[in-house]
């Protein structure tokens, strides 16, 4: 018969591990997330083998402009201002997911 101290043990692992989520999100190091607004989301769209991490911070709808970067923070492209560059004809604006919030 199995001792129930070690079952109630074995039980409280199994729980403890399945909720070790990690908070932090997969976002270059560039992006300090308390820095940006509450209506910020960073979305990733994997182009060419690399990740493509869109800072949505909702400027572009105020004509201001939202950036496009790499995984080693270099900038990519950006969204927004009065005419877009021909570089966001590179994504497909259904593709991105959000990654945070």
């Amino acid at each position: 018969m199995t001792n129930p101290k070690y079952s109630f043990l074995f039980l409280f692992f199994l729980i403890a591990v399945a909720c070790d989520d990690d908070p932090s999100p997969s976002v270059p190091s560039c992006v300090d997330l308390s820095e940006l607004n509450d209506f910020a989301t960073i979305r990733v769209q994997t182009v060419d083998d690399t990740d493509h991490y869109w800072i949505n911070t909702g400027a572009n709808e105020a004509d201001g402009d939202e950036f496009i970067v790499s995984s080693s923070c270099d900038t990519l492209c950006f969204y927004g201002g009065w005419v877009d560059p021909e570089c966001v004809e590179d994504y497909d604006i259904n593709a991105w997911e959000v990654v945070w919030p």
